[in-house]
């Protein structure tokens, strides 16, 4: 995030939605985020090396995409699934790094956070539809308009469901997680109503904060899961 500011510096002081963000706002030099990014990225990089060694080798494309994905958007509209696949490598990320092995639970979590993000992504760029085609910039909405990006970003959240799906089932979770699932499917059609009855210059806080509770609830359904499974099913003590 701290790199994406930093090559959007010229573009946010443009954006009247953005310009009061930290560095063209002047609360951050560039020169102080540009030494967070350097640092950060060595921290990563040493951390991954003591983790074990396919942490280390997967750290470099890792790091790529990460930076990489804030560049997208001036070559691309496929740019808001970049970043969905950078934020959603998370847990395959997290998989190496606890077991150093790549199997298939782990890429379909990374799959449906993919799908989540992107689709959010999607909706997040209607803000800034008029302004991207005025400045050349790639997004969806600036591509294809208002009704078909919404119906693409339906897609996307269409799929991360299916995929989270698949990623519990092949985890071994049940029903307990198959209700927060529901209920998650529910905040996301929540966020589509609200997008659907705003206009495209500036989303309400709730937009935002439903998003952030997603990643709770879907923390809440794998632990209730999980629980329950090990304190009756495992031990017969119910069933």
């Amino acid at each position: 995030m701290g790199f994406n500011r930093i090559v959007d510096t010229d573009i946010d002081l443009k954006n009247e939605r953005t310009r009061d963000r930290e560095i063209p706002a002047g609360k951050i030099s560039k020169r102080s985020a540009i030494l967070f990014v350097v640092l950060s990225s060595c921290g990563f990089l040493i951390v991954s090396w003591f983790i074990n060694p396919m942490a280390f080798l997967f750290s470099f494309p890792t790091l790529i995409i990460l930076l990489g994905y804030s560049l997208a958007k001036r070559f691309t509209w496929f740019c808001h699934f970049i970043l969905g696949f950078s934020i959603g490598l998370a847990p395959l990320a997290t998989w190496v790094a606890v077991r150093e092995e790549i199997v298939w639970e782990p890429i379909l979590w990374t799959i449906g956070l993919a799908f989540n993000l992107a689709g959010f992504d999607i909706l997040y760029a209607l803000q800034d539809q008029e302004f991207d085609q005025k400045e050349g910039l790639y997004s969806i909405p600036a591509k294809f308009g208002k009704k078909i990006s919404l119906r693409i970003a339906i897609a996307s959240h269409i799929l991360c469901i299916g995929f989270l799906f698949m990623a519990g089932f092949a985890s071994g979770l049940g029903f307990i997680f198959i209700i927060f699932l529901i209920v998650t499917s529910y905040f996301l059609f929540q966020e589509h109503q609200i997008v659907r009855t705003s206009g495209n210059n500036f989303f309400p806080p709730k937009f935002y904060q439903i998003h952030s509770y997603i990643s709770l609830i879907l923390f809440a359904g794998l632990l209730f899961d999980r629980v329950f499974y090990f304190l009756f099913l495992e031990n017969k003590t119910i069933f």
